[in-house]
């Protein structure tokens, strides 16, 4: 260790660093090998896909796939750093630990195995390191298992290959190549099931023939992939398949790395280690191959996928590779045709119920008519009808039209939803409408116990009629429903008619107060004018009840009568009824005064003679005396005398 750490120090001011970087690695393990052979990491698979703040976003997965020991996790670390610094996120540290990695004949990575993306013109990267194949210790299933995964995962597949293309390199691709004449038998020819193949030849030594990079790749590529009839059938049409499977092929031919690399046990990545000519492909090879504009999301059947939805494509594919037996390409398409329908089922369902929500229907926003709801909900259900039609080029017909049904049930009941709260909040419109009349009107009435006139009351009635409707329209103009809005109308009337009472209760308190006053004044002033001990005359008692009546009578008729002449006009009536009938009282009182008078003056004249003054003594003499004059007195008046 000691001279390990002596040469690193010598090497590179840098070389601690690399190290770390060599040895530690921050990827993960979604697919593990165990007793029971690989499985699924539930855990690190939530970790790598289910990150809210990359979930919803499109995904690009490049995998590098091939035999053990070639260097794919040491090219998937470089490329790692170097996609890195064009990365427009904060989501990985550039000075973090990549992909670990290590020389040896001995089997490094085990699985497959994911990094944190690099985000990348809004399109999350994720970089996939799988075991090499056909190590000692790794079944046939297991290698193809890795090799199905890594291929149907991705949207760039690098097959890394040492020295050449052989046709057995080939024919490892016969299960995928049969899956996409599956695919075509189903109808989905406009697409291809699989995105990207790039076939990477290391340490290529026939310069001769092709020079390293991308155009002496693409001459061994035609080469190889060519027809010819003299040629195995089987042969042709397995070069066929992939040509009609993978919608570009390409090839790169990369040099030897250097003696560093591949002899020294020490070396841990250091840059200018390497050979030139190889740091001068691998730099082309990710600036043509893997450039930003080049790094496309991962579709099927046309449609891109989101980060979140790797997360089944793990899930799904595996259940069907921990079968007993291998499945053959009808599962695959099955699974991967559900998973379509399910994902473009979702995609679509969500697409609808965005639409509502940014109608602001959930929150504290105004309420939709009932009209304008229905058409919206229509509108957005066409859409989202036509979004999953067009995200669901891949699969049959038949399953298409169950999911589509699904989806449109789906829509329906969501929409019943929102129908029903939406109809809350109209009918809550409608009581804060009806309310505010009867609040408002109450307000007005409780400021005073006057009544108002008949025109003020229509008039308060119409303003404050007018801003509760108001209260009952959205911001186009329109009632909410028209239903509502009628019963609307209807109540406020009915309320308004209320009101109407109310305040003919209060006029009529109003003219009973003001009759009282009346007759109050009348009596009065009948009082005044027979005031004094003698009576006046009958004539002068008609002319004063006369003039007292009509003075109060004009004076009433100049009182506010409120709009409500009938109850004036009545009460006018009552009261000249009432004083004609208080004038006999007063009248009887008058005549009351001219007999006191009477029998006043005959006792005065009886006390002038002497023979009568004994009486005024005699106090027996007095009662029996005034017995006697007061019923002569009456007996005088009743005839006349």
């Amino acid at each position: 260790m000691l001279r390990t750490t002596a040469i690193l120090e010598k090497t590179c001011s840098i070389k601690t660093a690399q190290k770390y970087r060599r040895l530690s690695s921050s990827a993960v393990s979604v697919l593990t090998n165990t007793d029971k052979g690989l499985q699924v990491d539930e855990n690190n698979l939530k970790h790598v896909f289910l990150q809210d703040n990359v979930s919803d976003l499109p995904v690009c997965c490049i995998s590098v796939a091939g035999a053990m020991r070639t260097g794919k996790s040491f090219l998937l670390d470089y490329l790692l750093r170097e996609l890195q610094k064009t990365s427009n996120s904060k989501t990985a540290s550039r000075s973090s630990p990549g992909f670990s990695w290590r020389n040896g004949m001995t089997r490094h990575t085990s699985g497959i195995q994911e990094i944190k993306p690099v985000i990348i013109n809004g399109v999350a990267v994720f970089l996939t390191d799988t075991q090499g194949t056909f190590d000692r210790r790794s079944t046939v299933r297991e290698n193809m298992t890795i090799f199905a995964m890594a291929c149907l995962t991705s949207s760039h597949l690098v097959y890394n290959l040492m020295h050449i293309i052989r046709e057995d390199h080939l024919q490892n691709l016969q299960l995928f190549t049969e899956y996409g004449r599956l695919v075509a038998s189903y109808g989905d020819r406009g697409t291809k099931p699989f995105q990207n193949l790039l076939f990477l030849i290391r340490d290529w030594q026939y310069v001769h023939d092709a020079e390293f990079g991308m155009e002496g790749g693409r001459k061994v590529l035609k080469e190889m992939m060519e027809l010819h009839q003299d040629q195995d059938v089987n042969s042709n049409k397995l070069r066929e398949h992939i040509n009609s499977s993978f919608e570009t092929l390409d090839c790169y031919l990369l040099p030897y790395p250097g003696r560093h690399v591949a002899e020294d046990p020490n070396f841990a990545g250091e840059h200018h280690l390497l050979d030139e000519r190889f740091k001068l492909h691998l730099d082309a090879l990710v600036q043509n191959s893997f450039a930003p504009d080049k790094l496309l999301p991962k579709r099927i059947g046309g449609r891109p996928l989101k980060v979140v939805e790797m997360y089944d494509l793990y899930v799904k594919y595996m259940e069907i590779f921990s079968a007993d037996t291998l499945p053959e390409p009808q599962s695959i398409y099955l699974t991967t045709s559900k998973l379509v329908f399910l994902h473009a089922l979702k995609d679509s369902k969500e697409m609808y119920v965005k639409g509502l929500e940014e109608t602001g229907i959930r929150g504290q926003n105004e309420p939709e008519t009932t009209e304008n709801l229905r058409k919206i909900h229509n509108n957005l259900k066409k859409k989202s009808l036509i979004h999953f039609k067009s995200s669901t080029k891949f699969g049959d017909s038949e399953n298409r039209r169950v999911y589509e049904t699904t989806l449109e049930n789906d829509i329906n009941k969501y929409f019943i939803t929102i129908d029903n709260l939406n109809q809350a909040k109209i009918q809550n419109r409608y009581h804060t409408a009806k309310d505010n009349y009867t609040a408002e009107l109450d307000s007005e009435f409780q400021k005073s116990q006057e009544p108002f006139h008949e025109t003020d009351l229509n008039k308060l009635h119409l303003q404050v009629k007018t801003r509760s409707i108001n209260i009952f329209v959205n911001k186009g103009g329109k009632y909410f429903s028209d239903d509502l809005n009628t019963k609307l109308v209807q109540n406020i009337s009915s309320r308004y008619e209320d009101y109407k009472k109310l305040n003919l209760v209060r006029i009529q308190i109003y003219f009973r107060k003001i009759q009282d006053e009346v007759i109050r004044k009348y009596k009065e002033k009948m009082e005044n004018a027979l005031e004094g001990p003698f009576s006046i005359h009958e004539l002068k008692f008609t002319n004063e009840h006369e003039t007292v009546k009509k003075e109060l009578l004009a004076q009433f008729s100049s009182t506010n009568d409120y709009g409500s002449t009938i109850i004036k006009d009545s009460t006018s009536t009552a009261l000249a009824k009432i004083m004609d009938e208080k004038s006999g009282i007063f009248k009887e009182m008058n005549e009351q005064k001219t007999l006191k008078n009477r029998v006043t003056r005959t006792v005065k004249q009886l006390g002038d003679n002497e023979t009568y003054k004994d009486l005024w003594t005699n106090p027996q003499k007095q009662k029996i005396l005034a017995s006697s004059v007061i019923t002569i007195i009456i007996i005088k008046s009743y005839l006349g005398f």
